[in-house]
């Protein structure tokens, strides 16, 4: 489940990305890209396994053992936004399954995905969205799949 959301982030991601930039590129900086490559990987992966916890660049810059600008770089080539994007978009992600698949109230999905509060949650799912996690979920509930 932890990779299927992995590559579902990732794909998303994808079409974010400069062409040049693209995963299998070939080329005298190949060594580098593939460090950068894997340094993304680790770092996503964390926090996909670690979302509760509170993720800033430095934490996980310094869990890498990479600078916050190292790290940086690294995400919006890979990824094609910062790592703090990448961390809302995961909680989100998570957050929209919890709202399918069980009856927790959104306070309680905040805190599972690691947010705050249902007021946060409501906010960075508007970002995503466009729409407010309680129509999101009535929605679902309404005309299921």
């Amino acid at each position: 489940a932890l990779m299927q959301a992995l590559m579902l982030i990732f794909r998303e991601a994808e079409g974010l990305r400069a062409p040049s930039l693209m995963m299998g590129e070939t080329g005298p900086n190949e060594p580098k890209e593939r460090a950068r490559r894997e340094l993304v990987r680790q770092c996503t992966e964390w926090i996909l396994l670690n979302l509760q916890a509170p993720h800033t660049v430095g934490s996980l810059a310094a869990g890498q053992h990479v600078s916050e600008s190292t790290l940086q770089r690294a995400f919006a080539a890979e990824m094609g936004m910062p790592p703090h994007l990448f961390v809302q978009m995961a909680r989100v992600r998570q957050a929209e399954k919890l709202m399918v698949t069980t009856s927790m109230s959104l306070e309680e999905i905040a805190a599972e995905v690691g947010l705050s509060s249902a007021h946060y949650l409501n906010r960075a799912f508007k970002r995503f969205y466009r729409t407010a996690p309680r129509d999101w979920r009535a929605q679902r509930m309404e005309y299921p799949k």
